[in-house]
């Protein structure tokens, strides 16, 4: 396997990085040459262990495993037993559309949009899509508090607009 890491000084702070990845730079946060190198030689074996992805702070938890892991924990979590089952609706929705080996961080607009256009299909109510939108959103705002995505990739996906209906008079 060809590694394409370097180890590297700035000159302008005297701080050790590591270069790998195509310009992909973290800084080792050490100005002592032995230290750098022996930090250095640990990202270099997690290289070639396949675990660099941790690393270099990319998403490594894929939906079903974020799914499984959520189906262990999340019953104790929630505050009623509703929110927990809407949840896990939302992620096999979800697995069903994106597929279960995408990353975390992969998932995306275009995915709740595909969500939509099968639910419209299927005659769901609009309802029933903003629930699906919601909890979608909500269970990827867990994994981003489990530290497994940095943002939460549908923080800017809105929900459909309904008519706000006028009560009945009696």
């Amino acid at each position: 396997m060809k590694v394409t890491m370097r180890l590297f000084k700035r000159k302008n702070n005297g701080v050790y990085y590591v270069e790998f990845d195509r310009g992909q730079i973290r800084s080792l946060k050490t100005k002592d040459e032995g230290e750098a190198k022996t930090l250095y030689t640990a990202i270099r074996e997690e290289y070639l262990a396949g675990r660099l992805e941790q690393i270099s702070g990319k998403c490594t938890k894929s939906l079903q495993d974020f799914y499984k892991e959520y189906l262990e924990i999340g019953p104790d979590l929630e505050d009623s037993k509703k929110t927990f089952y809407a949840n896990r609706l939302a992620l096999r929705k979800l697995r069903s559309i994106a597929g279960g080996q995408i990353k975390l961080d992969k998932i995306s607009k275009k995915h709740i949009d595909i969500l939509i256009a099968q639910s419209r299909r299927d005659k769901l109510s609009v309802a029933s899509i903003n629930n699906y939108i919601r909890h979608s959103k909500a269970i990827l705002t867990r994994a981003k508090g489990w530290k497994y995505i940095k943002v939460n990739p549908l923080r800017n996906v809105r929900q459909i607009k309904t008519e706000r209906k006028k009560p009945k008079d009696i």
